[in-house]
């Protein structure tokens, strides 16, 4: 296989990955007694090229927030909550510590388990489906914005002596990220704008080195 020569953005997530022979390099999974799951923009062509995955993210992504909407105002016969007390395991994963409680299951281990009443949990319920659907809408959001930014622009030179490169972190306003970006821009350099879930929003850039080329 060939050595990557240049990174570019991924249609679906919005990270800057590798460009292979394929497309862009797998990404998103996880590797322990073997390969799960990968990003669902890995393999395909990069932003840059295409965008026909980043139109139909985006629209999976916005009606799966309408659907969460009318979840969280709709009835809630079941709340999410995380096992703990007689219930945890500590050989299971941090996900499977989690489980839906109907309103009798509750009611039946409230006075072991949950110290909260049921119209609490509703409350909590209701929040955290609103949550998951901004979190929905926000990703739409910056798949838009990228698309604006990145579709038709070149790929970035993979990194090399005559390359340098910048990063700025912690940005909580796609308003601040985009005017840092547009600062970097008007000093030479090729900018990106991800969205990271640990550390928010951070801009990225590159620019050949001065007298040399790419």
């Amino acid at each position: 296989m060939k050595k990557a020569t240049h990174d570019g953005t991924c249609q679906a997530c919005g990270r800057v990955q590798a460009i292979t022979e394929n497309g862009v390099a797998k990404h998103g999974y996880i590797v322990d007694w073997g390969f799960h799951g990968t990003c669902t923009g890995s393999d395909h062509l990069p932003l840059e090229v295409d965008n026909s995955i980043a139109k139909s993210t985006i629209e999976i992504c916005l009606n799966r927030a309408l659907a969460l909407d009318a979840e969280a105002e709709g009835e809630i016969v079941a709340v999410y909550l995380s096992a703990f007390g007689k219930d945890r395991d500590q050989n299971r994963s941090h996900a499977d510590q989690f489980r839906f409680y109907t309103h009798e299951e509750f009611t039946a281990a409230r006075h072991q388990h949950f110290w909260n009443k049921w119209e609490e949990k509703v409350a909590n319920e209701r929040n955290r489906l609103a949550g998951i659907a901004q979190s929905n809408r926000n990703h739409a959001g910056f798949l838009l914005g990228l698309n604006a930014e990145r579709f038709g622009q070149d790929l970035y030179p993979r990194a090399g002596s005559e390359i340098e490169r910048c990063k700025f972190e912690g940005f909580k306003k796609y308003a601040d990220a985009y005017a840092k970006a547009e600062e970097l821009k008007a000093d030479g350099w090729k900018v990106r704008v991800n969205n990271s879930r640990d550390y928010g929003l951070n801009v990225t850039a590159n620019r050949v080195k001065q007298g040399e080329t790419a």
